[in-house]
Protein backbone atom coordinates (compact mmCIF):
# COMPACT_ATOMS: atom_id res chain seq x y z
CA UNK A 1 0.00 0.00 0.00
CA UNK A 2 1.45 3.38 -1.02
CA UNK A 3 2.09 6.07 1.55
CA UNK A 4 -0.45 8.37 -0.09
CA UNK A 5 -3.08 5.63 -0.17
CA UNK A 6 -2.46 4.85 3.51
CA UNK A 7 -2.79 8.54 4.40
CA UNK A 8 -6.02 8.86 2.40
CA UNK A 9 -7.44 5.78 4.09
CA UNK A 10 -6.48 7.18 7.51
CA UNK A 11 -8.20 10.49 6.79
CA UNK A 12 -11.38 8.71 5.71
CA UNK A 13 -11.45 6.51 8.82
CA UNK A 14 -10.81 9.45 11.14
CA UNK A 15 -13.68 11.33 9.50
CA UNK A 16 -16.03 8.39 10.08
CA UNK A 17 -14.92 8.08 13.69
CA UNK A 18 -15.52 11.79 14.30
CA UNK A 19 -19.11 11.38 13.10
CA UNK A 20 -19.70 8.11 14.94
CA UNK A 21 -21.68 7.49 18.12
CA UNK A 22 -18.56 6.71 20.15
CA UNK A 23 -18.16 8.60 23.41
CA UNK A 24 -15.14 10.82 24.00
CA UNK A 25 -12.87 8.13 25.43
CA UNK A 26 -13.86 5.59 22.78
CA UNK A 27 -13.29 8.11 20.00
CA UNK A 28 -9.82 8.94 21.28
CA UNK A 29 -8.83 5.30 21.63
CA UNK A 30 -9.97 4.38 18.13
CA UNK A 31 -8.57 7.52 16.46
CA UNK A 32 -5.20 7.06 18.19
CA UNK A 33 -4.98 3.46 17.01
CA UNK A 34 -5.77 4.53 13.45
CA UNK A 35 -3.10 7.23 13.54
CA UNK A 36 -0.63 4.84 15.13
CA UNK A 37 -1.03 2.50 12.17
CA UNK A 38 -0.66 5.32 9.63
CA UNK A 39 2.12 7.35 11.26
CA UNK A 40 3.85 5.00 13.66
CA UNK A 41 4.60 5.80 17.30
CA UNK A 42 5.29 3.74 20.38
CA UNK A 43 3.05 5.34 23.01
CA UNK A 44 0.29 7.90 23.07
CA UNK A 45 -1.70 9.95 25.56
CA UNK A 46 -4.78 12.01 24.75
CA UNK A 47 -6.07 14.54 27.25
CA UNK A 48 -9.06 16.85 27.06
CA UNK A 49 -8.79 20.62 27.46
CA UNK A 50 -10.55 23.38 29.31
CA UNK A 51 -10.87 25.68 26.26
CA UNK A 52 -10.50 28.83 28.36
CA UNK A 53 -7.44 28.08 30.48
CA UNK A 54 -6.00 25.36 28.20
CA UNK A 55 -5.33 23.13 31.20
CA UNK A 56 -5.56 19.39 30.44
CA UNK A 57 -7.82 16.89 32.19
CA UNK A 58 -9.31 13.45 31.68
CA UNK A 59 -6.52 11.80 29.69
CA UNK A 60 -6.62 8.33 28.16
CA UNK A 61 -3.49 6.49 27.08
CA UNK A 62 -2.26 3.56 25.02
CA UNK A 63 -1.51 1.47 28.08
CA UNK A 64 -1.62 1.55 31.85
CA UNK A 65 1.60 3.24 32.96
CA UNK A 66 4.13 1.33 35.01
CA UNK A 67 4.82 2.38 38.58
CA UNK A 68 7.97 4.20 37.44
CA UNK A 69 6.01 6.21 34.88
CA UNK A 70 3.22 6.94 37.33
CA UNK A 71 5.61 8.37 39.87
CA UNK A 72 6.95 10.99 37.44
CA UNK A 73 3.51 12.11 36.27
CA UNK A 74 2.89 14.76 38.98
CA UNK A 75 6.24 16.37 38.19
CA UNK A 76 5.69 16.05 34.45
CA UNK A 77 2.22 17.63 34.55
CA UNK A 78 3.29 20.47 36.84
CA UNK A 79 6.53 21.14 34.96
CA UNK A 80 4.67 21.56 31.68
CA UNK A 81 3.16 24.79 33.01
CA UNK A 82 6.65 26.20 33.63
CA UNK A 83 8.61 24.76 30.68
CA UNK A 84 7.30 26.47 27.56
CA UNK A 85 9.04 24.09 25.14
CA UNK A 86 6.17 22.31 23.38
CA UNK A 87 3.77 22.90 26.28
CA UNK A 88 0.27 21.94 25.22
CA UNK A 89 -1.20 25.36 25.95
CA UNK A 90 1.44 26.88 23.68
CA UNK A 91 0.65 24.47 20.83
CA UNK A 92 -3.06 25.27 21.23
CA UNK A 93 -2.31 28.97 20.68
CA UNK A 94 0.20 28.51 17.86
CA UNK A 95 -0.35 29.10 14.16
CA UNK A 96 -0.07 25.41 13.28
CA UNK A 97 -1.96 22.65 15.14
CA UNK A 98 0.95 20.19 15.30
CA UNK A 99 4.54 20.55 16.46
CA UNK A 100 7.25 18.06 17.41
CA UNK A 101 9.83 18.20 20.17
CA UNK A 102 12.68 17.66 17.71
CA UNK A 103 11.46 20.69 15.77
CA UNK A 104 10.94 22.86 18.86
CA UNK A 105 14.45 22.12 20.17
CA UNK A 106 16.25 21.98 16.80
CA UNK A 107 17.06 18.34 17.56
CA UNK A 108 18.47 19.06 21.04
CA UNK A 109 15.77 17.39 23.11
CA UNK A 110 17.58 18.08 26.38
CA UNK A 111 16.67 21.77 25.98
CA UNK A 112 13.18 20.76 27.11
CA UNK A 113 13.08 20.35 30.91
CA UNK A 114 10.24 17.84 30.74
CA UNK A 115 12.27 15.64 28.43
CA UNK A 116 15.51 16.05 30.39
CA UNK A 117 13.95 15.35 33.79
CA UNK A 118 11.10 12.96 33.00
CA UNK A 119 10.73 11.66 29.44
CA UNK A 120 14.35 11.04 28.44
CA UNK A 121 15.16 8.90 31.50
CA UNK A 122 12.15 6.74 30.59
CA UNK A 123 13.70 5.94 27.20
CA UNK A 124 11.48 8.23 25.14
CA UNK A 125 12.67 10.30 22.21
CA UNK A 126 10.67 12.56 19.91
CA UNK A 127 7.19 13.77 20.81
CA UNK A 128 4.45 15.08 18.50
CA UNK A 129 1.67 17.22 19.99
CA UNK A 130 -1.51 17.82 18.02
CA UNK A 131 -4.00 20.42 19.25
CA UNK A 132 -7.58 19.29 18.57
CA UNK A 133 -9.14 22.67 18.02
CA UNK A 134 -11.96 24.20 16.02
CA UNK A 135 -13.50 27.64 15.70
CA UNK A 136 -14.75 27.48 19.30
CA UNK A 137 -11.44 26.63 20.96
CA UNK A 138 -9.08 23.79 21.78
CA UNK A 139 -10.75 20.65 23.19
CA UNK A 140 -7.82 18.30 23.67
CA UNK A 141 -4.36 17.19 22.58
CA UNK A 142 -2.95 13.99 21.13
CA UNK A 143 0.60 13.38 22.37
CA UNK A 144 2.44 10.72 20.34
CA UNK A 145 5.77 9.41 21.66
CA UNK A 146 8.59 7.58 19.94
CA UNK A 147 11.26 5.58 21.73
CA UNK A 148 14.71 7.14 21.88
CA UNK A 149 16.11 4.63 19.36
CA UNK A 150 13.49 5.53 16.72
CA UNK A 151 13.69 8.31 14.15
CA UNK A 152 12.03 11.67 14.83
CA UNK A 153 8.66 12.41 13.26
CA UNK A 154 8.94 13.45 9.61
CA UNK A 155 7.32 16.47 7.97
CA UNK A 156 5.02 14.11 6.03
CA UNK A 157 3.86 12.39 9.22
CA UNK A 158 3.15 15.63 11.07
CA UNK A 159 1.33 16.99 8.00
CA UNK A 160 -1.08 14.03 8.11
CA UNK A 161 -1.68 14.60 11.81
CA UNK A 162 -2.31 18.30 11.14
CA UNK A 163 -4.91 17.40 8.52
CA UNK A 164 -7.06 15.30 10.87
CA UNK A 165 -6.89 17.08 14.25
CA UNK A 166 -9.39 19.84 13.31
CA UNK A 167 -12.13 17.24 12.71
CA UNK A 168 -11.19 15.57 15.98
CA UNK A 169 -11.36 18.92 17.77
CA UNK A 170 -14.88 19.45 16.48
CA UNK A 171 -15.80 15.91 17.55
CA UNK A 172 -14.42 16.40 21.07
CA UNK A 173 -16.29 19.69 21.41
CA UNK A 174 -19.57 17.97 20.59
CA UNK A 175 -18.83 15.34 23.24
CA UNK A 176 -17.56 17.76 25.91
CA UNK A 177 -20.87 17.77 27.81
CA UNK A 178 -23.92 15.56 27.83
CA UNK A 179 -27.52 16.29 28.73
CA UNK A 180 -26.96 16.04 32.47
CA UNK A 181 -27.15 19.12 34.74
CA UNK A 182 -23.88 21.05 34.60
CA UNK A 183 -24.16 22.37 38.15
CA UNK A 184 -23.88 19.91 41.03
CA UNK A 185 -24.93 21.01 44.51
CA UNK A 186 -21.87 19.82 46.41
CA UNK A 187 -19.91 22.00 48.88
CA UNK A 188 -16.47 23.19 47.75
CA UNK A 189 -13.32 21.49 49.00
CA UNK A 190 -9.73 22.57 49.58
CA UNK A 191 -6.57 20.55 49.03
CA UNK A 192 -2.99 21.58 49.89
CA UNK A 193 -0.01 20.34 47.84
CA UNK A 194 3.62 20.82 48.84
CA UNK A 195 6.47 21.81 46.52
CA UNK A 196 6.83 18.16 45.44
CA UNK A 197 3.16 17.89 44.45
CA UNK A 198 2.29 15.74 47.45
CA UNK A 199 -1.05 16.26 49.17
CA UNK A 200 -0.38 17.37 52.75
CA UNK A 201 -3.94 18.13 53.90
CA UNK A 202 -7.47 18.31 52.56
CA UNK A 203 -11.07 18.82 53.58
CA UNK A 204 -13.61 16.00 53.54
CA UNK A 205 -15.48 17.69 50.69
CA UNK A 206 -12.24 17.82 48.68
CA UNK A 207 -12.01 14.03 49.02
CA UNK A 208 -15.53 13.75 47.66
CA UNK A 209 -14.69 15.90 44.66
CA UNK A 210 -11.53 13.92 43.97
CA UNK A 211 -13.67 10.80 43.89
CA UNK A 212 -15.66 12.07 40.89
CA UNK A 213 -12.99 13.92 38.88
CA UNK A 214 -11.68 12.35 35.65
CA UNK A 215 -8.17 11.01 35.30
CA UNK A 216 -7.96 9.03 38.52
CA UNK A 217 -5.11 6.59 37.87
CA UNK A 218 -3.28 4.25 40.20
CA UNK A 219 -5.05 5.47 43.31
CA UNK A 220 -3.20 2.84 45.33
CA UNK A 221 -0.04 4.84 44.68
CA UNK A 222 -1.61 7.92 46.22
CA UNK A 223 -1.97 9.81 42.95
CA UNK A 224 -4.58 12.51 42.50
CA UNK A 225 -6.52 13.22 39.28
CA UNK A 226 -4.14 14.63 36.69
CA UNK A 227 -5.98 17.97 36.47
CA UNK A 228 -5.05 18.70 40.10
CA UNK A 229 -1.33 18.56 39.27
CA UNK A 230 -1.81 20.64 36.14
CA UNK A 231 -3.65 23.37 38.07
CA UNK A 232 -1.00 23.30 40.82
CA UNK A 233 1.73 23.64 38.20
CA UNK A 234 -0.08 26.55 36.60
CA UNK A 235 -0.41 28.27 40.00
CA UNK A 236 3.36 27.88 40.44
CA UNK A 237 4.20 29.21 36.97
CA UNK A 238 6.55 32.23 36.91
CA UNK A 239 4.77 35.55 37.23
CA UNK A 240 4.25 37.16 33.84
CA UNK A 241 4.73 33.91 31.90
CA UNK A 242 2.30 32.84 29.20
CA UNK A 243 0.98 30.08 31.46
CA UNK A 244 0.46 32.46 34.40
CA UNK A 245 -1.49 34.87 32.20
CA UNK A 246 -3.90 32.07 31.24
CA UNK A 247 -4.77 31.62 34.93
CA UNK A 248 -4.66 28.70 37.36
CA UNK A 249 -8.28 27.75 36.88
CA UNK A 250 -9.66 24.73 35.03
CA UNK A 251 -13.01 23.17 34.36
CA UNK A 252 -13.42 19.40 34.13
CA UNK A 253 -16.37 17.13 33.49
CA UNK A 254 -17.13 14.82 36.42
CA UNK A 255 -18.36 11.22 36.38
CA UNK A 256 -21.90 12.54 36.86
CA UNK A 257 -21.62 14.76 33.78
CA UNK A 258 -21.53 18.00 35.77
CA UNK A 259 -18.75 20.57 35.48
CA UNK A 260 -16.23 21.00 38.29
CA UNK A 261 -13.97 24.03 38.58
CA UNK A 262 -10.49 23.81 40.12
CA UNK A 263 -8.64 26.97 41.16
CA UNK A 264 -5.04 27.06 42.35
CA UNK A 265 -3.17 29.68 44.36
CA UNK A 266 0.30 29.86 45.88
CA UNK A 267 0.60 29.89 49.64
CA UNK A 268 3.00 32.26 51.39
CA UNK A 269 4.59 32.43 54.81
CA UNK A 270 5.56 29.18 56.54
CA UNK A 271 4.13 27.11 53.65
CA UNK A 272 6.15 28.83 50.93
CA UNK A 273 6.11 26.72 47.80
CA UNK A 274 2.83 25.06 48.73
CA UNK A 275 -0.29 25.45 46.61
CA UNK A 276 -3.94 25.49 47.66
CA UNK A 277 -6.42 23.91 45.26
CA UNK A 278 -10.10 24.76 45.63
CA UNK A 279 -12.54 22.38 43.95
CA UNK A 280 -16.13 23.49 43.47
CA UNK A 281 -19.08 23.15 41.16
CA UNK A 282 -19.40 25.51 38.24
CA UNK A 283 -21.85 28.30 39.00
CA UNK A 284 -24.87 28.90 36.70
CA UNK A 285 -23.14 31.73 34.82
CA UNK A 286 -20.09 29.53 34.10
CA UNK A 287 -22.31 26.61 33.13
CA UNK A 288 -24.32 28.71 30.69
CA UNK A 289 -21.16 30.14 29.12
CA UNK A 290 -19.79 26.62 28.65
CA UNK A 291 -23.04 25.36 27.16
CA UNK A 292 -23.19 28.35 24.79
CA UNK A 293 -19.60 27.83 23.67
CA UNK A 294 -19.92 24.12 23.08
CA UNK A 295 -23.19 24.42 21.18
CA UNK A 296 -22.08 27.53 19.31
CA UNK A 297 -24.95 29.78 20.29
CA UNK A 298 -24.99 33.14 18.54
CA UNK A 299 -24.58 36.35 20.54
CA UNK A 300 -28.34 36.91 20.43
CA UNK A 301 -29.08 33.32 21.43
CA UNK A 302 -26.69 33.63 24.39
CA UNK A 303 -28.42 36.82 25.49
CA UNK A 304 -31.81 35.21 25.26
CA UNK A 305 -30.63 32.04 27.03
CA UNK A 306 -29.40 34.17 29.95
CA UNK A 307 -32.86 35.71 30.28
CA UNK A 308 -34.61 32.33 30.07
CA UNK A 309 -32.34 30.87 32.73
CA UNK A 310 -33.00 34.01 34.79
CA UNK A 311 -36.69 33.12 34.81
CA UNK A 312 -38.15 35.69 32.41
CA UNK A 313 -41.29 34.76 30.49
CA UNK A 314 -41.53 35.09 26.70
CA UNK A 315 -43.38 38.41 26.82
CA UNK A 316 -40.85 39.93 29.25
CA UNK A 317 -37.95 38.74 27.09
CA UNK A 318 -39.55 40.30 24.00
CA UNK A 319 -39.98 43.55 25.89
CA UNK A 320 -36.42 43.50 27.22
CA UNK A 321 -34.85 42.81 23.82
CA UNK A 322 -37.34 44.96 21.86
CA UNK A 323 -38.33 42.09 19.57
CA UNK A 324 -41.60 40.28 18.92
CA UNK A 325 -42.72 37.23 20.88
CA UNK A 326 -42.58 35.27 17.61
CA UNK A 327 -38.90 36.15 17.26
CA UNK A 328 -38.30 35.07 20.86
CA UNK A 329 -39.94 31.72 20.11
CA UNK A 330 -37.81 31.31 16.96
CA UNK A 331 -34.65 31.93 18.98
CA UNK A 332 -35.82 29.50 21.66
CA UNK A 333 -36.42 26.84 19.03
CA UNK A 334 -32.87 27.34 17.71
CA UNK A 335 -31.44 27.14 21.24
CA UNK A 336 -33.34 23.93 21.97
CA UNK A 337 -32.21 22.37 18.68
CA UNK A 338 -28.55 23.21 19.32
CA UNK A 339 -28.44 22.19 22.99
CA UNK A 340 -30.77 19.21 22.83
CA UNK A 341 -32.97 20.68 25.54
CA UNK A 342 -36.62 19.79 25.01
CA UNK A 343 -38.09 22.63 27.06
CA UNK A 344 -37.34 25.73 29.11
CA UNK A 345 -37.46 23.59 32.23
CA UNK A 346 -34.82 21.19 30.96
CA UNK A 347 -32.53 24.05 29.92
CA UNK A 348 -32.89 25.69 33.33
CA UNK A 349 -32.30 22.36 35.09
CA UNK A 350 -29.01 21.83 33.23
CA UNK A 351 -27.79 25.28 34.24
CA UNK A 352 -29.04 25.35 37.85
CA UNK A 353 -28.43 21.72 38.77
CA UNK A 354 -31.99 20.72 39.56
CA UNK A 355 -34.03 17.81 38.32
CA UNK A 356 -36.56 19.08 35.74
CA UNK A 357 -39.22 16.71 37.08
CA UNK A 358 -39.23 17.38 40.81
CA UNK A 359 -36.92 20.39 41.13
CA UNK A 360 -34.62 18.67 43.63
CA UNK A 361 -30.90 19.45 43.57
CA UNK A 362 -28.76 16.96 41.67
CA UNK A 363 -25.94 15.43 43.67
CA UNK A 364 -24.22 12.24 42.59
CA UNK A 365 -22.93 9.77 45.19
CA UNK A 366 -19.23 10.20 45.91
CA UNK A 367 -16.64 7.50 45.35
CA UNK A 368 -13.91 8.18 47.87
CA UNK A 369 -10.33 7.28 46.95
CA UNK A 370 -7.92 5.66 49.33
CA UNK A 371 -5.97 8.05 51.53
CA UNK A 372 -3.24 5.54 52.25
Amino acid sequence: MSSEHASSRCRERISRLADSSLDSAGLRHEAARELQRAIGFDLWCWGLADPTSLIPYGGVASLSPTEVVVRVLPRLLALEQQDQTLARHEVARSRRPVYTLSEATAGELERCRRWAECLGPLGLGDLAVGACRDGSGCWGWLEAYRASDNAPFSAEETALLAEVVPALGDALRRRAIGREPLVERRPPGVLILDENMRATSWTSSAREWIGVLPGRIHGSLGLLPSVVYAVAGRASAPFGSAAARLGARAGARTDAGSWAVLEGERLHGAKRGHVAITIRSANPEEALELLARIHRLTARERELAHLVVGGLATARIAERLVISTHTVKDHLKAIFEKTGARSRGELVARIHGVDPVDGRAVRAPARLPSTE
